[in-house]
């Protein structure tokens, strides 16, 4: 489980990354929406149920892309996997 401070610096790092990176995919996903869902997951200390109340549905309604982020941020902070979530962002970033 990481602590509180690292969580905190994990979120001031998504929210600096995310003006960076494009809002939109070139498929139209929004990149933008699911760091806002890895950090509400990370402020919020939000568990799968929290998770599935807020961005689960029916399989027709449910946003596959945005439920792995929220749950990424989750798992990275209950120990699994070692790299945080602004890393795999990291690849968008326009400078």
């Amino acid at each position: 489980m990481r602590g509180d401070a690292e969580v905190k610096v994990e979120i001031k790092k998504l929210q600096e990354i995310k003006p960076k990176i494009p809002e939109y995919t070139k498929f139209g996903g929004n990149n933008w929406e699911k760091i806002d869902a890895q950090i509400r997951v990370l402020k919020e200390d939000m568990d799968e149920e929290d998770i599935d109340a807020e961005w689960g549905g029916p399989i027709e309604d449910i946003d596959t892309e945005l439920l792995n982020s929220a749950e990424e941020a989750m798992n990275w902070v209950n120990g699994d996997p070692e790299e945080a979530p602004h890393v795999d962002w990291m690849s968008l970033v326009k400078e």
